[in-house]
């Protein structure tokens, strides 16, 4: 049996050894930290608890980045549902901005933020979906060849192509 060492455990790091040690190989997992989470951990100063780094979950709807995680690692399905709200951003001044998931969510950016805000949340929203898009196809990234470089110049081009209106 091959043995492989995947150095932290962070997200990426787990899941590359969960799926490696479903491959069948040996993985040892070596972290510098007392815990697991990487960037997207916790830490505690004068008795308060702070969440770091990515502390929103996305991509587990179907055909999204987390379902080839679930299929690579063998999880037979994530423990999650959605939910009616994101977060709660407090801004200057105490407002506070419920980032609803759904139809609501343009309701509170019209009175948080006025009606002209609102094209720049849908173009937001075009962006990010774009981009996820175009992950999703899996360039290699970051090139590391002139081979890379070129698949990802053509992966780029396949994508604006199916954009194109």
């Amino acid at each position: 049996m091959k043995r492989v060492v995947v150095i932290g455990a962070g997200v990426g790091g787990l899941i590359t050894a969960a799926a490696l040690a479903r491959a069948g190989l040996d993985v040892t997992v070596l972290e510098a930290q007392v815990y697991p989470g990487g960037c997207a951990s916790t830490f505690f100063h004068q008795g308060y608890r702070f969440d770091t780094g990515a502390t929103l979950a996305a991509g587990f709807n179907s055909g999204g980045p987390m379902e080839g995680v679930r299929a690579a690692t063998g999880v037979a399905a994530w423990p999650v549902h959605p939910a009616d709200s994101a977060m709660v951003v407090h801004l200057p001044g105490g407002l506070k901005v419920n980032r609803w998931i759904g139809e609501k969510r343009w309701e509170a950016y019209r009175v948080a933020f006025g009606e002209n805000a609102l094209d720049f949340f849908r173009w937001q929203e075009r962006t990010a979906d774009a981009l996820w898009d175009l992950a999703l196809r899996q360039p290699p990234w970051p090139p590391q060849s002139l081979e890379d470089s070129a698949a990802v110049v053509q992966t780029g081009l396949a994508w604006l192509g199916n954009r194109a209106p």
